[in-house]
């Protein structure tokens, strides 16, 4: 019996970095109630600690057609968008005028993006990161 499992096994060996990449997002992933709770850090042009200590505490709303920030409700021109940002150095330099250090992103990460609504970063099952005009905030999944 174990004669027969010995190719199987030595085939499991062979998967390659390549085919365990992490299946792509969508917008699923990003919806539902979120909480933020942490503050990441600030971009050059951000109205930085007042915008900051603002939106600590606050619920963040994620549907498949508005994201919605304590009550104010921002609705895409286009719809969202679920993209790979493969390189984050380069997008927070070209869009956001942030380092990052600011942002603290993976060098890889799956963005909710729009033509007029902040940018959300899913960081996991249950956290994404949001960029509300330069404040880099972390939020967690509301149970």
């Amino acid at each position: 019996m174990l004669r027969h499992a010995l190719p199987l096994i030595a085939m499991l060996g062979m998967v390659t970095p390549a085919m365990a990449q992490t299946p792509a997002a969508s917008i699923e992933d990003f919806q539902g109630r979120w909480q933020i709770a942490d503050v990441v850090g600030y971009a050059d042009t951000s109205d930085g600690i007042p915008l900051a200590k603002e939106l600590l505490g606050q619920t963040v709303v994620i549907t498949t057609t508005s994201i919605d920030l304590n009550g104010e409700k921002c609705q895409p021109d286009d719809g969202f968008k679920v993209r790979q940002v493969a390189d984050t150095t380069r997008m927070l330099s070209e869009s956001a005028g942030a380092h990052p250090d600011d942002a603290e992103l993976p060098p890889s990460v799956w963005m909710l993006d729009s033509s007029r609504c902040a940018p959300v970063f899913l960081l996991g099952k249950d956290r994404i990161e949001i960029d509300v005009m330069g404040v880099f905030v972390r939020a967690y999944r509301m149970k």
